[in-house]
């Protein structure tokens, strides 16, 4: 039996359609290569097109050390070698819950966030207004995170809708950074025998 909900969302299949045919082309490139770089960097390219954001980054778990590191990032300068400690900020937060958090307008929200970004933006010479942050989980491991900033409209500020796709298109780039580093550990391996 099949019920209507009282206020139903308003279904743009051409939205949707485009959404699967983003998530079907990034599968397949994404399979198509081994390469950690180059993976990272077609996952970034995917979602900043499909998302609409200003940058993004991708953002690793370094176990030893407790911290994220920054390995791929799209449009914002000097995050090459940033740290940033595993309890901190969104990314913190998207990790330890599980799930892609929306902060609409990073100025208007709690504090210790707002402290974060105007750290980072100092650090880096770019303002964020929004973000979007997903945990990158691949075989129930979370092994970092894509982190999205400002979406490129007049307010420059992430949608719901915006959040849920983030969520989709994290599982094929999480699945993906994993092959990719375990291709890597391989060759590595074998060079060392």
């Amino acid at each position: 039996m099949f019920f209507k909900s009282k206020n139903p969302e308003p279904i743009k299949e051409d939205s949707r359609i485009e959404d699967l045919k983003i998530i079907t082309q990034m599968n397949q490139d994404l399979a198509t290569t081994l390469d950690l770089n180059e993976t990272l960097q077609n996952a970034l390219e995917v979602i900043i097109k499909r998302i609409n954001a200003q940058a993004a980054n991708i953002f690793l778990i370094e176990e030893k050390k407790q911290v994220f590191q920054c390995i791929a990032s799209k449009h914002q300068a000097y995050l090459d070698e940033y740290e940033i400690p595993l309890t901190q900020g969104v990314m913190g937060k998207a990790v330890l819950q599980r799930k892609c958090i929306r902060v609409g307008d990073v100025r208007k929200d709690v504090r210790e966030i707002a402290e974060f970004y105007f750290d980072l933006d100092n650090k880096t010479n770019f303002t964020t207004y929004s973000v979007l942050c997903a945990p990158l989980i691949a075989a129930n491991e979370c092994i970092g995170v894509i982190h999205c900033l400002n979406k490129k409209t007049t307010n420059k500020l992430f949608e719901e809708s915006d959040r849920k796709l983030l969520e989709t298109l994290s599982t094929p780039a999480a699945l993906a950074i994993r092959n990719a580093r375990m291709a890597k550990e391989l060759v590595d391996k074998n060079r060392m025998q």
